[in-house]
């Protein structure tokens, strides 16, 4: 198993640019197991592996680096075409619009009233059928009597 100090500590190394072998030699001289760091090394390289640099490839700043340029065919630059019949813009004559004679109207503000015919007529029909229950209700014994002898 793993030890998560020895991990923590090669994973710091090369964050900050060590290489892992130098890592390695580092946590071995400090006096830690070579087989426990060895086996944290080959986690290192199994999961983040990338950022170890191999043995063969040099690490290269940016601005160092050799670009393959490119050249980018130019196509040569064109007048636009030009509509074969030019018609003149003619402009059109602006209206004039008449302001709003605010002193005709009528200030006096008309409200309607709503008309609640539809909600009268339920409220009506409602009121109709509690009174109905109501009226069952009182007399369920006369009715059942009533009915029992049909």
């Amino acid at each position: 198993m793993v030890k998560e100090e020895i991990l923590t500590s090669l994973r710091n190394a090369v964050s900050k640019g060590e290489s892992l072998d130098n890592a390695k030699k580092i946590l071995i001289n400090s006096g830690y197991n070579s087989n426990e760091v060895e086996e944290a090394s080959h986690y290192i390289r199994g999961v983040s592996g990338f950022l170890a640099p191999k043995k063969d490839e040099q690490l290269v700043m940016p601005n160092e680096k050799s670009f393959i340029r490119r050249t980018i065919p130019t196509m040569p630059i064109q007048k636009p075409i030009q509509p074969l019949i030019q018609k003149p813009i003619r402009q059109i004559p602006a209206i004039a619009q008449a302001e709003p004679n605010y002193n005709n109207f009528n200030t006096e503000v008309r409200t309607s009233k709503p008309n609640y015919i539809k909600e009268m007529i339920l409220f009506i029909i409602l009121l109709l059928l509690i009174i109905g229950l109501a009226f069952i209700f009182i007399y369920k014994d006369t009715l059942l009597s009533l009915f029992s002898g049909l």
